[in-house]
């Protein structure tokens, strides 16, 4: 079925009765993974239909679990397809080949599609440790069997997340770390006269924090230790991390916990790191993996919790319902090139959806202050800007990035160059907006939820706050 744009074809996907899976293929994984955090169905595939196969088959997911109770890949779930009616049984097998448990006996079904769960647990004891092999058998219009492994590892249990990082109110700016993209130099030296450059800009324009995705591995330590040198605090992009949560297949325990541990090694010394950002616009089905990587953080570094910005209120719904977060981070673009000031599209409409999705974690909010060539988004009016940022305000948010901050002329046209120091009018209107943040920040942080939260007067939106000491605080925007 043809359609024009990627909102058609969501549109499309979406127009049915049925939900139980579907799948997205495309050369562009970005793309692929913006479209499948909007398909509504209970499981989406990216260039993958395995499950609609006609050949028996089991996998067996995680490949690696620890069944020590803290609810971090404690279990194996197995998902099987038989075609045909058939009669079936499931188990367990150990190394020796010796049967530990069974799932199922001679079940019959007219057509095997199934998840069970295998727990790992013998009269309610751990298994040992080892390589263990779940093995279906089944008979009927088809006969045979299917096998999948897994291993069991003994491991401590996670403490549960808590966070020791100290309240903040982030004024800051979506930050390119590859000096590259801007035409700086890459080399370590090079790069600190650009960071430099940037940083000082900043921080006289009243930022205090920056989001910081694409930064090579080598200049890590280079763009800490400059941010610290300037009094900027930072969400670091880390592509280690990255990788873990972008993973198709769930991540090990063992090996996430490596990989953790040497960029906390490597990185959590340093003042300036606010955040550890472990992949930016995250989707359902990276979800495990995501609460995989920040549980092991919070227990390594707990201090400097795992961050990611959401554009989906369904994936930051259904993050927020499993997983304590620190903050709920989220980004609304509404100004595309065809929306004729003054309007700032559906902007609280997506404000009051990501508030929902938040479930009463802090809220950090981006917002747009960019266009993107050719023609698709624009820059936001300064009347626009001020509107969106107290709307934000309004509703509770305890935080807020600009984005983008550098002007790339073949990328992306943020708020300035600082190469040329040319900078886009809006900019001078971020900077009023840092030092009006400035002044609000303590009170803000202080606050909690009132009552009537967020009604309309009119035009106007009321948020409705309680300060500290029990004094009604209200806000309004409009």
């Amino acid at each position: 079925m043809p359609f024009d744009d990627d909102d058609e074809a969501v549109a499309i996907a979406n127009d049915s009765i049925y939900g139980l899976g579907g799948g997205v293929f495309s050369n562009d994984i970005g793309r692929a993974e913006r479209i499948a955090s909007r398909v509504k169905t209970g499981t989406v595939w990216i260039d993958d239909l395995t499950m609609s196969e006609s050949e028996p088959k089991i996998t067996c997911r995680p490949a690696q679990i620890s069944p020590n109770g803290d609810g971090v890949n404690d279990t194996a779930a197995l998902r099987l397809r038989i075609p045909g009616k058939c009669s079936l049984t499931v188990e367990v097998l150990d190394a020796a080949g010796t049967v530990v448990s069974t799932l199922e006996k001679d079940r019959e079904l007219q057509s095997a599609a199934l998840e069970l769960e295998w727990a790992a647990l013998v009269d309610g004891k751990p298994v040992p440790a080892g390589e263990y092999t779940a093995r279906v058998t089944f008979t009927g219009e088809r006969e045979g069997a299917v096998k999948g492994g897994i291993t069991v590892v003994d491991l401590p249990p996670w403490p549960e997340v808590k966070y020791e990082a100290e309240p903040f109110f982030p004024i800051g700016a979506w930050f390119e770390g590859a000096p590259s993209m801007n035409k700086g130099g890459d080399t370590p030296e090079a790069a600190r006269k650009y960071y430099d450059t940037c940083f000082s800009d900043m921080a006289a324009h009243g930022l205090n924090a920056i989001a910081v995705p694409n930064c090579p591995e080598h200049l890590w330590e280079t763009l800490l230790q400059a941010a610290q040198d300037h009094g900027i605090r930072v969400c670091l992009e880390v592509a280690p991390l990255v990788g873990l949560v972008s993973q198709s297949e769930p991540v090990t325990e063992t090996d996430a916990t490596a990989r953790v541990k040497a960029v906390v090694d490597k990185i959590g010394k340093y003042d300036s790191l606010l955040r550890y950002q472990i992949r930016d616009e995250p989707f359902d089905q990276m979800l495990p993996n995501w609460k995989l990587v920040q549980r092991i953080l919070a227990a390594l570094d707990p201090k400097h919790p795992a961050f990611s910005c959401f554009c989906s209120d369904g994936a930051l719904g259904t993050l927020a319902s499993q997983a304590t977060l620190s903050e709920a981070v989220f980004d609304i673009y509404p100004l595309r090139a065809g929306d004729k000031p003054p309007t700032i599209g559906g902007f609280q409409d997506l404000l009051d959806r990501f508030k929902r999705a938040s479930a009463g974690n802090p809220m950090w909010i981006v917002l747009q202050t960019f266009e993107c060539p050719p023609p698709s988004w624009r820059y936001p009016t300064a009347e626009a800007l001020r509107c969106m940022t107290y709307l934000s305000l309004a509703a509770g948010v305890q935080g807020a990035f600009f984005f983008i901050h550098q002007y790339m002329p073949d990328y992306l046209h943020g708020l300035t160059d600082p190469l040329t120091g040319q900078a886009q009018p809006l900019y001078e209107t971020v900077s009023q907006l840092a030092k009006e943040l400035q002044t609000l920040a303590p009170l803000l942080l202080s606050a909690k939820p009132g009552a009537p939260q967020g009604h309309v007067m009119g035009t106007v939106r009321v948020g409705c706050l309680q300060t500290a000491d029990g004094k009604p605080l209200y806000i309004l925007a409009n």
